[in-house]
């Protein structure tokens, strides 16, 4: 045998175009998506040579305007796109020339009335996955089946995987390194011209579990009740799918068991026995077996519900015996006031008051002394006491100029007999004062106390023995100076006359310039006239002898 040669042949294109996908992200807050483009290589039979490297272009799909085009040695590359629909083409090149191209079309964000497949199940064969699926259109360019790690952060985590099958078959092995115990997402597209149609997902494990740990339970005891919650077991920790939960619960006389649906993450005991204690644990179950959580031990109560009625009741009857009575009350409003508010009789209007207004009517003599001015204006009160001694008589005259209006009143406006007034009569010593409100007050010393005096003017009747002699009431004959009929004129000018200090007076002595000769008060009187009493040589001090 002779030596062994040997040789290449020359390069041609590239037989076929390289089979291309995509991974498309979420938009951005602008609008714009990133689009990851994935394609494999050529097999030595359809590269014809050595791939130097590909050509990548994007164009939008409606003026096929050209966005962008670069070369690349790797398999993969990332284009930053807006919302529009683009076809995107990728060629694989070596010496001899071009492969053909191989399409993908981008579909607009807002299209989603692309076909999908309609059914989709995967098993697991011989440690392998099994896919199959059915659509209701027969696809132009085939089906793409792809896959990733599923997470509890992320549903498509990892790198992303994925192979191509013709439109003739509706099954397929999937073809990759796959784990045990861990979660894969299945998703199939149908491929037209177009571009893909919507994605039809689901969920697979290479291989099942039990759950490497168990459900962490809390209670909520509620009388005889008992409220059991639990979270989801991590994505990680599961092994597999959760086909149910289970609750066993036993006390010291029975053993029961709550199967519950995979979804299921809480539940309430009831029918508990009253103060029995409880051991309770719950179950987390897969194909291949199950988990326990830790053991909880509980006291159900005895007698809650016994204690809210005893609380309840009572007071859903006070509340019915209070409505009762106000409804009561609002319909016997008139018996109710009767009741707490009886009516009390006016003692002006009893027997008592007429006969009391008619003995004081008879007994009272009353001193007015005519107004002067109606129009008189002043800003202070004054108040004298006039003692007559010739006539053991002491008259408490009050002038008070509030309105324009010099008045003589007295709050005991009548003359008694001489056996009532001598606990009421005043010192033997003579007094007469006056008090001013602001003027006069100025011109009395600070240390100067005034004595007060009520605003009022009372003609008090007194017997003295030493001044009037040999009259007494035993005689019947009149003590007193001043008769009923007296001329209230008269009566005013002889105060005057008696008194020396009302004659040193210029405001009494004005109003007696008034007088007319009946005795009457001038119409004409000065209403500028003033009728504070003026003090000869006034320090302040009262002579009391004066």
């Amino acid at each position: 045998w002779s030596s062994k040669e040997t040789g290449l042949t020359a390069e041609a294109k590239p037989l076929a175009a390289p089979e291309l996908w995509r991974q498309i992200k979420r938009p951005d807050s602008q609008g714009n998506t990133e689009v990851h483009l994935q394609w494999k290589a050529l097999n030595k039979s359809k590269a014809n040579g050595i791939i130097l490297g590909y050509r990548i272009r994007s164009e939008k799909r409606t003026d096929h305007t050209v966005i962008q085009e670069d070369n690349t040695t790797s398999l993969n590359y990332s284009l930053l796109l807006t919302d529009e629909a683009y076809v995107l083409t990728v060629v694989a090149y070596n010496s001899a020339g071009d492969s053909p191209e191989a399409i993908l079309i981008v579909p607009a964000i807002n299209d989603t009335d692309s076909p999908s497949v309609q059914y989709l199940n995967v098993t697991s064969q011989n440690n392998r996955l099994l896919t199959q699926w059915k659509s209701p259109i027969w696809p132009d360019n085939g089906y793409i089946i792809e896959w990733c790690l599923f997470l509890d952060t992320n549903p498509c985590a990892g790198p992303l995987h994925w192979q191509h099958e013709e439109n003739t078959t509706e099954m397929a092995y999937l073809h990759g390194d796959f784990e045990p115990f861990v979660r894969y997402n299945i998703s199939v597209y149908a491929v037209f011209n177009e571009g893909p149609g919507n994605p039809l997902s689901t969920l697979a494990y290479l291989q099942q579990s039990y759950p490497a740990e168990g459900p962490a339970v809390t209670h909520k005891i509620m009388g005889t009740e008992a409220l059991l919650k639990w979270q989801e077991i991590p994505l990680e920790k599961r092994r597999g799918f959760i086909t149910n939960y289970t609750i066993f619960y036993k006390s010291a006389v029975d053993e029961n068991a709550v199967p519950l649906k995979p979804n299921v993450f809480e539940y309430t005991l009831k029918t508990l026995q009253k103060s029995t204690e409880y051991s309770v644990y719950v179950m987390a179950s897969t194909v291949k077996g199950g988990k326990n959580s830790s053991l909880i031990f509980f006291k159900t109560n005895g007698n809650e519900q016994e204690k809210i009625v005893m609380i309840v009741v009572p007071v859903v009857l006070c509340l019915l015996l209070l409505m009762i009575g106000v409804l009561a009350c609002f319909n016997n409003q008139r018996r109710v006031k009767k009741c707490f508010w009886p009516e009390v009789a006016d003692p002006a209007g009893s027997s008592m008051a007429e006969w009391l207004q008619k003995h004081q009517t008879k007994n009272a003599h009353v001193l007015n002394i005519p107004n002067p001015a109606n129009e008189f204006i002043s800003e202070f009160s004054t108040v004298e006491d006039l003692c007559l001694s010739q006539k053991d008589m002491c008259l408490s005259l009050h002038t008070a100029v509030m309105d324009g209006s010099p008045t003589l009143s007295s709050p005991q406006e009548s003359i008694t007999d001489g056996t009532e007034m001598d606990s009421l009569l005043p010192p033997a010593d003579l007094v007469v004062y006056t008090v001013l409100e602001e003027s006069y007050k100025s011109q009395v010393p600070a240390n100067s106390v005034l004595p007060e005096q009520p605003i009022s003017s009372t003609v008090q009747e007194t017997n003295t023995g030493d001044q009037v002699s040999g009259q007494n009431t035993d005689d019947g004959e009149d003590d007193n100076w001043w008769q009923p009929n007296t001329d209230e004129n008269d009566l005013l000018q002889q105060i005057i006359k008696d008194n020396p200090y009302l004659n040193n007076s210029s405001n009494v002595t004005g109003l007696q310039n008034e007088l007319g000769p009946d005795g009457s008060i001038n119409s004409e009187f000065d209403t500028s006239s003033q009728v504070d009493m003026i003090m000869p040589e006034d320090t302040g001090t009262l002579d009391q002898n004066q």
